[in-house]
């Protein structure tokens, strides 16, 4: 009897034991796969009194999705940092939009963050490449020292929005017939609604053609030099609002090509318009040569973080008036040649007559 005893105690006791190996294995696999879960990506570098952070805030995502990218650079007092210029692409990635934050006191120094936005419009692999900070060390006045810091770079899996959907091309299967009980008309909701909608739709559409009437009222280049006038005495040329101001010059500066001289500048990048201009007679080579530094300006006010000055602003006003309105003059000089005077009208039809 007491071996039997025995014998059911040891079975009860590995039977307790393996239960409890199993439980601690579950713990240790729910662990790791919560530990893997962070999709965060970091790069890390210092040399001397700097260090460099590059944070991507996802390791994955989907085409035309924005990824956050953060760049801080901290370093102790009296040490100048510059960070790297950015065009309008970085690793395969276009840049939607550059932030610079104000250095700000961390920590017995000084701390630089830059906030990127950057969107792929592809699927596939992308890399980031290094991101290098240069930096002068002043803390001993007669011996500054130059140094660059660098980080590894960052991988970036874009994927397509068509990742994760079902196959088309697989039914499922059929499943009985189900009784469907009859629901309550709303007929007369549907109505109401249509005809609120229609009103509001009639509403719209009358609103839009007082306005193309009055817009058709207006010639091309005095359309573009009223709106030229509400941009000078706007909030937007003053000082940190450069890149909405470029926004809204370019704008009316390529409506104003579009409405003038039948241009699809609205709906081209800048590299299309330029190689579209550069074969339109109607243009002279010093109104090409304008649009080439006006459009380069302009861009690296929106997308480089470029912040110019009240003065270069105001310029830019005024130079964007004169190509307007020597512009128009030149087109109507073309019109005006190309068109037949009275006399050689009438020579023509006694030719014909004759």
């Amino acid at each position: 009897m007491s071996l039997t005893n025995t014998h059911s105690k040891c079975v009860s006791r590995g039977i307790l034991f393996a239960l409890a190996l199993l439980s601690v294995g579950g713990c240790r696999s729910e662990t790791t796969e919560d530990a893997q879960s962070g999709r965060t990506v970091e790069r890390r570098a210092s040399k001397g009194p700097v260090s460099l952070t590059v944070r991507a805030e996802d390791d994955e995502l989907r085409v035309a999705e924005k990824l956050k990218l953060t760049v801080d650079v901290q370093a102790e007092k009296e040490v100048r940092v510059t960070l790297p210029e950015i065009g309008t692409t970085i690793g395969g990635f276009r840049v939607v939009r550059c932030t610079d934050a104000p250095d700000v006191p961390k920590d017995d120094g000084r701390l630089w963050r830059r906030t990127l936005e950057l969107q792929s419009r592809t699927s596939g692999k992308r890399t980031i490449p290094p991101q290098a900070v240069v930096f002068e060390d002043r803390r001993d006045p007669a011996k500054p020292v130059h140094g660059e810091v660098k980080t590894e770079p960052i991988e970036i899996n874009v994927v397509s929005v068509l990742e994760g959907r079902a196959d088309p091309r697989k039914f499922r299967d059929i499943k009985g017939a189900v009784e469907l009980q009859p629901e309550p008309s709303y007929t007369w909701v549907y109505v109401a609604a249509g005809g609120a909608g229609a009103a509001v739709m009639l509403a719209g559409a009358a609103v839009i053609l007082v306005r193309r009437k009055r817009n058709r009222a207006l010639t091309a280049e005095s359309w573009a030099l009223r709106q030229l006038d509400k941009l000078a005495k706007s909030k937007l040329t003053q000082p940190g609002r450069a890149r909405q101001f470029y926004y809204r010059l370019s704008d009316i500066v390529r409506e104003y090509l579009e409405r003038r001289f039948a241009l699809r500048a609205s709906r081209e990048t800048t590299e299309e318009f330029l190689a579209d201009v550069q074969i339109r007679p109607f243009l002279s080579e010093d109104h090409k040569g304008f649009l080439r530094s006006f459009l380069a300006a302009a861009d690296l006010a929106k997308y480089a973080c470029y912040q110019p000055g009240e003065e270069e602003i105001l310029s830019a006003l005024d130079t964007a008036r004169t190509f307007v309105i020597s512009s128009a003059l030149r087109a109507e000089e073309n019109a005006k040649a190309k068109k037949p005077s009275r006399r050689r009208r009438r020579a023509k039809k006694e030719t014909v007559a004759a």
